[in-house]
C-alpha cells in the first residue's frame, strides 16, 4: 500500500516538474521573442527622445502582444514605432492649441478677398475696397487685412483717390474707409480743394449705390 502511494506521489511530482518546465520554457520563449524588439525600441527612444515601452492594452494579453510583434520584421517594427511617434506629434500639436481648434470646428471658412464698390454718381464712377473676409458661425466679418483701395473715374466730374485709411469696428463686421481725393471736373481740370470721403462698408454686404 505504501509502495503504491509512493509511486503515485512520484508520478505527480514528475508531471508537475514537466508542466513547470513547459511553462518556464514558454515564458522564456515569449521573453526571447520580444528581446530584439525591446532592444531596438530602447535605441529608438534615445533617437526620438521618447519613453515608449511595450505594454498590452486593456483586454489584450501578453501572449497576444508577443504574437503581434513576432509577426513583424525588425524593419516593420521600426516603421510601426515611427507611425506611433508621428501620430503622437500630431496629437500633441492639437492639444497644445485647443482654442484654435475649437474655433475652426465652430464654422470658420477660409478667408476670401472681396471687392466692394461705392458708386456715387449714377453707377458710373466709384471708389472701391479690396479686403479679406471670413465667416464664423454664419456671420461674415473682416479679417483686418486690406489688399487695396482706390477708384474708377470714367466720366466727369468725379473723384480720384490719392490715399486712404481704414478703421474697423470692434466686431469686425464693418469698416470705415477714409478716401483723400482730388475732384476732377474734366480730364484736365481739377478742383484745388482737397476732398475727404468717408465710406462705411459692411462685411459681405456687397456694393453701395446712390439714392436717386
Amino acid at each position: 500500500m505504501r509502495k503504491t502511494i509512493k509511486t503515485v506521489l512520484v508520478m505527480v511530482l514528475a508531471v508537475a516538474i514537466l508542466v513547470n518546465q513547459g511553462t518556464m520554457a514558454y515564458a522564456s520563449e515569449g521573453i526571447d521573442s520580444l528581446q530584439m524588439y525591446e532592444e531596438r525600441l530602447e535605441e529608438l527612444n534615445l533617437e526620438l527622445g521618447t519613453t515608449y515601452q511595450l505594454t498590452p492594452a486593456a483586454g489584450e494579453s501578453y501572449e497576444d502582444m508577443v504574437a503581434f510583434f513576432s509577426a513583424m520584421s525588425i524593419e516593420e517594427f521600426e516603421e510601426y514605432i515611427m507611425e506611433c511617434y508621428i501620430a503622437e506629434v500630431e496629437f500633441d500639436s492639437v492639444m497644445d492649441a485647443p482654442l484654435e481648434n475649437a474655433l475652426m470646428n465652430g464654422g470658420v471658412v477660409r478667408s476670401t478677398l472681396d471687392t466692394q464698390k461705392y458708386f456715387y454718381a449714377a453707377n458710373a464712377n466709384y471708389l472701391y475696397l479690396k479686403a479679406y473676409t471670413t465667416t464664423v458661425s454664419g456671420i461674415t466679418i473682416y479679417t483686418g487685412d486690406v489688399d487695396s483701395a482706390g477708384y474708377l473715374l470714367s466720366v466727369y466730374p468725379g473723384y480720384a483717390a490719392t490715399s486712404y485709411s481704414t478703421l474697423f469696428a470692434d466686431d469686425m463686421r464693418t469698416v470705415r474707409v477714409t478716401y483723400n481725393c482730388t475732384k476732377y471736373l474734366s480730364k484736365y481740370v481739377t478742383d484745388a480743394v482737397a476732398y475727404t470721403l468717408n465710406v462705411r462698408y459692411g462685411a459681405g454686404a456687397g456694393n453701395i449705390y446712390p439714392s436717386l
